[in-house]
């Protein structure tokens, strides 16, 4: 069937019922309303219509998402680039003011590959045997691990010297604290009455 847009011109559409078909709508949720089927079907095709602009605007913002991403890995790696080229014209200098022999650096990023480099003397071995590019990340990652394990142990190890240091709590007038004998001192134990002993002798 053919309708008319909003230009005037004439527009068709073949969009399928089961497309315009939802996962979370039954027959049930629809409207027993009385219209006519010249009114449902020009119903149908502004729906549509809505439909594909919906769609084209969903589709052009994530398109221009993806590129805004795209151009800000592109900063970063260009940044990333500059202070290669400075860190190795720092190296140059220094190996030329300080007579040092060679060089290395490696740096590891937090999104992406990581960056090294070497002076022409200790490239292969750098390269090849330290394998930093490699080695570097996953060295970071054990020795994150490590400190995180270290921390928890400190942490219950802290736990348990608190409990083991903690002052023992008298219970006043608690039916459960532990009845303590006091201890008589010797002074009081002397002073303390003796029974007078009544002899048998003299009849008295």
């Amino acid at each position: 069937m053919a309708e008319l847009d909003d230009t005037g011109g004439d527009i068709s559409w073949d969009i399928e019922v089961s497309e315009l078909k939802c996962d979370n709508m039954g027959e049930e949720d629809v409207s027993d309303e009385e219209i006519g089927a010249d009114e449902l079907e020009r119903r149908m095709w502004k729906d549509s219509v809505r439909l594909r602009r919906i769609k084209e605007r969903e589709r052009v913002a994530a398109q221009q998402a993806a590129e805004l991403n795209q151009t800000s890995e592109l900063a970063r790696r260009k940044k990333i680039s500059r202070a290669q080229d400075g860190i190795l014209k720092n190296m140059l200098m220094l190996m030329e003011v300080y007579n040092a022999r060679g060089f290395v650096y490696g740096i590891v990023p937090e999104k992406g590959k990581a960056v090294s480099g070497a002076s022409d003397n200790l490239r292969a071995w750098w390269k090849e045997k330290v394998n930093f590019d490699k080695n570097g990340p996953a060295a970071i990652v054990k020795y994150e691990a490590e400190c995180l394990a270290m921390s928890s142990v400190s942490s219950k190890n802290n736990g348990r010297n608190q409990l083991t240091d903690a002052e023992p709590v008298a219970l006043i007038g608690n039916d459960d604290a532990p009845l303590v004998q006091e201890d008589v001192p010797v002074e009081k134990q002397s002073r303390r009455k003796r029974p007078r002993l009544r002899s048998s002798c003299g009849g008295r």
